[in-house]
């Protein structure tokens, strides 16, 4: 998203050391108990944060004119904050015993429409820049 929305294409060897770095960093805080206090609250902040900037997206979308993207993703970033929300706060009633409505079936689908409604807002800015309409500033210096 960053190439179409800002012209940002990091290189490989940025690419390699952040994946690096985010893999230690998820093992660190999923497989280590100091974290378990503070981590459904990282987690939400993160997931606001991604929701920030697809709230960005989703105004970029409406700029062009992709009325049906833009409101796919909306309605993919608000379910999916609702789910990241719930996730260690809030227990659905009779959530360990129901097999068919439980919170993983729910998240499980708010995810597998997260993902095509993020996929097909890309296209439709991508779809735009192709047409020559300038979505994206050149970073300074080269950044």
């Amino acid at each position: 998203m960053m190439v179409i929305t800002h012209g940002y294409k990091p290189s490989i060897r940025l690419d390699v050391v952040a994946f690096v770095v985010s893999f230690a960093a998820t093992f660190v805080l999923i497989g280590t108990h100091f974290f378990e206090a503070i981590l459904p609250y990282y987690l939400v902040v993160m997931w606001t944060l991604l929701s920030i900037y697809l709230a960005y997206v989703t105004k970029r979308l409406l700029g062009i004119g992709a009325i049906f993207e833009a409101m796919a993703l909306s309605l993919a970033l608000a379910t999916s904050q609702v789910i990241a929300s719930i996730y260690d706060f809030y227990k659905i009633p009779g959530d360990e015993t129901n097999v068919v409505l439980n919170f993983y079936t729910l998240a499980l689908l708010t995810w597998a429409y997260f993902w095509p409604a993020a996929y097909y807002a890309y296209c439709a800015l991508e779809r735009e820049q192709a047409k020559g309409v300038v979505l994206v500033r050149p970073a300074p210096y080269g950044i």
